[in-house]
């Protein structure tokens, strides 16, 4: 998705400030799990393609640029009728930022089954996709469902939780639940399974997801606990 943040020393959108002068800027970014992933892939040496869909707009090709200029192919088919994704981070008045989504409808909200089989005939060594991906649209959860239950042998199949409040209802609970344990890593916040799945503690986190190779279960400040098989490893 393009990104806006506010640019820093512009006025707050609604102040005396701000209503007295110039409109307050907002600074054109990036977004999105699994690009972030491509991107920090690439910078480590790493081959990366990123298959997605994009509108036929401005923002579409800021996002392709940005791509392209981080080293990570753009496997992208670009739908004339259906715009490219937007998120907005804007200030809360406290200091902060809210974020607010507008993806409904978006062009890779239509992404699905072909693609994945567009994936799958690239036969890839790694495939890496998210909690969010798959439960954006009812194709999207086709497409999730194809990288991981098709995945030509020996492709290493990867897939972080990525909850998100505005997008994991129950439903999405049980959804996110099921791709997760058809994947062979995991990457998953313990705050992330307590929202989604009432779990507490890392090892209630492993014994939930109990199909992976690796579960990789992130606790911020405390650092992270791995589990593969009957190993458990804590990195503060």
């Amino acid at each position: 998705m393009a990104l806006l943040v506010p640019d820093p020393g512009t006025p707050e959108p609604g102040t005396a400030a701000a209503l007295g002068g110039p409109a307050p800027g907002y600074r054109l970014e990036i977004g999105g799990a699994e690009s972030n992933v491509a991107v920090n892939l690439a910078r480590a040496g790493h081959r990366v393609a990123w298959h997605s869909a994009l509108g036929d707009d401005a923002f579409g090709r800021h996002i392709l640029a940005r791509l392209d200029a981080e080293g990570v192919h753009c496997a992208v088919r670009t739908d004339p009728e259906r715009r490219t994704g937007l998120y907005v981070k804007e200030p809360d008045g406290a200091g902060g930022t809210r974020v607010r989504y507008y993806r409904t409808g978006s062009a890779a909200s239509a992404l699905g089954g072909v693609d994945a089989a567009r994936v799958r005939a690239e036969r890839p060594r790694l495939v890496h996709t998210t909690g969010i991906t798959a439960v954006l649209s009812p194709s999207c959860r086709e497409l999730v469902d194809g990288l991981l239950e098709g995945a030509v042998p020996g492709t290493l199949r990867s897939f972080d939780v990525n909850y998100r409040s505005a997008l994991h209802g129950p439903a999405e609970a049980e959804v996110v639940l099921q791709a997760a344990r058809r994947a062979d890593v995991v990457f998953c916040g313990v705050d992330e399974a307590a929202a989604l799945w009432g779990t507490a503690a890392p090892e209630e986190v492993r014994e939930l997801l109990e199909g992976p190779e690796l579960v990789v279960v992130k606790q911020g400040a405390r650092g992270a606990t791995a589990f593969r098989g009957a190993e458990r490893r804590h990195e503060p």
